[in-house]
């Protein structure tokens, strides 16, 4: 029976191939595809961990909506060189070329944020001080002329007017809402080379540079700001724009601290220099510092949050108001005190001619004083 035993010649191994896979099924389920049934335990990572934090891997969006908006500058500065006294002698003169000690020229290069369909653009004064003539290159490579309208010196903002057409006025976002951890672009013009962008997020708010500008609470980030930077657009992922990249710490082994204007302050400027020609702040003409705590307490003050009049002005609104040296200054217009820097920025934002109300301590009494704000002088 030939065909019987051909058949059992293939019957025996297959028997022997499932019961070998029976017992891998029991021992091993891994090894033959098959799942536990039963839940994961503690150390298994659940599948949907990090979901909802997935961000895109492509900001090109953004800087697409956003780049467009952003020129590079050449600043021309003329840069004087040293007279020589010999050639004022006109014997030395006939020897000499004196053509060769005139004025030569400078160029910085930065950034600028086109803020309007008027052709305004927003940059760093720093970056125009002194210069003669001023360039700009657009983002698709076009070249013309800039001519600067009004500066502030207190933000170390500039706005300057272009007659170039087709102008594209960047989104402005709310810079307020800015948090630490938020993912920045900043988009310059490193060194002259062209239009940059680089990544990184938001290292902190509200950062007080003295050094830098009296009023500006800094953004500060960790993205890559380089010489050429000043007056570029710090964007959100979304292409709006949230601060003017001003400033970097360029020390030994600083790395990756930058500072940015906020927006909302930046644009804020821009409309008065448009409107006035100038940034028009409050100033009552106080010098003032922190009263210390054990000295309220002593005082029974109602807060311990108050500050001492060391010095007035001769010709200031609050001298001429009555406040006196010397005089502990508890509220402006209800508003209980923080800090020094909170009382700068009440009075700098109260328009000049409006009236500001004091709460003052005085010989054991509190006395309520109204100082009306003149315009800031400039410095």
């Amino acid at each position: 029976m030939p065909t019987k035993r051909h058949f059992l010649s293939y019957f025996w191994p297959v028997i022997c191939g499932l019961l070998v896979a029976a017992i891998l099924a029991l021992v091993a389920p891994d090894l033959v595809g098959l799942r536990s049934s039963e839940p994961e335990t503690q150390d298994s990572a659940p599948s949907n961990i990090g979901d909802n934090r997935l961000g895109p891997v492509s900001y090109s969006d953004a800087v697409s909506r956003a780049a467009p908006s952003v020129v590079s500058i050449y600043a021309r500065v003329p840069v004087p060189q040293a007279q020589n006294q010999l050639f004022d002698d006109p014997f030395f003169r006939q020897f000499f070329d004196t053509e060769s000690n005139q004025a030569q020229y400078d160029i910085k290069s930065g950034a600028g944020v086109i803020i309007s369909g008027e052709g305004h653009i927003l940059t760093n004064r720093h970056l125009i001080d002194g210069s003669d003539q001023i360039g700009i290159v657009t983002a698709d490579g076009r070249q013309a002329a800039a001519e600067v309208i009004g500066i502030d010196a207190e933000t170390d903002l500039a706005v300057l007017i272009t007659d170039l057409e087709d102008t594209t006025a960047i989104s402005i976002g709310d810079s307020e809402s800015v948090a630490v951890g938020d993912i920045v672009l900043a988009i310059g013009n490193p060194f002259g080379r062209g239009q940059t962008v680089t990544q990184g997020i938001v290292s902190a708010t509200g950062r007080n540079l003295l050094d830098l500008s009296v009023f500006v609470n800094f953004l500060q980030t960790d993205a890559a700001i380089n010489e050429g930077n000043s007056g570029g657009a710090l964007i959100d992922v979304y292409g709006n724009l949230i601060g003017i990249n001003t400033a970097v710490i360029n020390v030994t082994g600083a790395e990756g601290i930058s500072f940015s204007i906020p927006a909302d302050m930046a644009v804020d400027v821009v409309r008065q220099i448009v409107e006035n020609g100038a940034v028009m702040r409050g100033w009552v003409g106080i010098s003032a510092g922190d009263l210390k705590t054990q000295l309220a307490q002593s005082l029974e003050l109602e807060t311990s949050r108050a500050m001492m009049v060391t010095g007035l002005d001769t010709e200031g609104p609050a001298r001429s108001a009555g406040m006196e040296e010397g005089d502990i200054i508890v509220s402006i217009n209800d508003e209980p005190l923080i800090d020094g820097r909170q009382v700068l920025e009440l009075i700098s934002n109260t328009k000049p001619g409006e009236l500001l109300a004091f709460g003052v301590y005085r010989n054991n009494r509190n006395i309520n004083i109204q100082v009306r704000a003149a315009v800031r002088p400039s410095n």
